[in-house]
């Protein structure tokens, strides 16, 4: 459950521990804020020992770092691999690949021949329409991760200023056991 708590609240749970959490919330502050430097000193045992007021200084600065900056180092941005699908369109020879051809990719050959006819079967389980924009969105939460994002947030740090909700988008997929 921790993994899955935003990074203030995990502060927030490990100023306010009980004695038998303690090792838990302490290891959840310094995963979610790991990026920042000197995180063992600011999450010392003094802090225990303050007021909730005379540590708001520090509550407001690890705020600060959470709106401008990345915590978790576990955040990635990573390509689906049906986009390589889409890329190579019928070409079977993954060598010609348009996309591809200026890459040398670890093990090319074997996912060429395995695992590029599985993805080419998932494109047709696609349903409807798609417009460039609804195509566009769903890409950006695939690579970086955003679809638990707030849409308000992605609408202020993209160019895009209306991001379609699941509901929006929930015609588009269906469910398929694979």
């Amino acid at each position: 459950m921790v993994q899955s708590l935003g990074p203030m609240t995990t502060l927030l749970s490990y100023i306010g521990y009980e004695p038998q959490y303690r090792d838990k919330w302490l290891a959840a502050a310094k995963r979610t804020f790991a990026l920042t430097p000197d995180i063992d000193q600011l999450l010392s045992e003094e802090i225990h020992k303050k007021n909730a007021s005379e540590i708001r200084h520090l509550t407001g600065m690890m705020s600060d770092i959470c709106r401008i900056a990345t915590t978790r180092p576990a955040i990635r941005a990573f390509l689906p691999l049906c986009m390589m699908a889409f890329a190579t369109a019928d070409d079977t020879n993954w060598a010609h690949a348009a996309l591809v051809r200026p890459f040398t990719l670890p093990c090319g050959k074997m996912i060429a021949e395995l695992g590029l006819p599985m993805i080419r079967d998932l494109i047709p389980r696609i349903n409807g329409k798609w417009n460039e924009s609804e195509a566009d969105q769903v890409m950006y939460h695939c690579v970086f991760g955003t679809f638990k994002e707030d849409l308000g947030v992605l609408a202020d740090i993209t160019d895009c200023g209306n991001w379609y909700t699941r509901k929006e988008l929930g015609s588009k997929f269906k469910k398929h056991n694979i």
